[in-house]
């Protein structure tokens, strides 16, 4: 559905592609993230795959929680450099 929903902003000339993820959400911006574009994130390219278990929840309930799955996934930091290796980004694309 995330998928879906990019390619659709994308053909509206709402997103492009090739801009840093945080000028969309200027949040992004922290933790080493800035430079990581849309393509990236959408690739499973951006470098933060991680899995983490927050207040008790695991990844699929802070899912379930937009808000506070924006909040775990704006604290993330790159474990490898964006474009470097394609690794599953389950909660951030989340």
């Amino acid at each position: 559905m995330t998928a879906n929903a990019v390619h659709i902003l994308a053909e509206r000339g709402l997103i492009d592609y090739e801009r840093p993820v945080a000028e969309y959400w200027p949040a992004f911006s922290d933790a080493g993230r800035g430079s990581i574009s849309v393509a990236q994130a959408s690739n499973h390219l951006a470098g933060i795959p991680q899995i983490v278990q927050v207040a008790g929840k695991t990844s699929s309930g802070i899912w379930a929680d937009y808000d506070l799955c924006v909040a775990v996934a704006a604290l993330f930091e790159p474990i490898f450099p964006p474009s470097y290796t394609a690794c599953y980004h389950g909660l951030t694309m989340g």
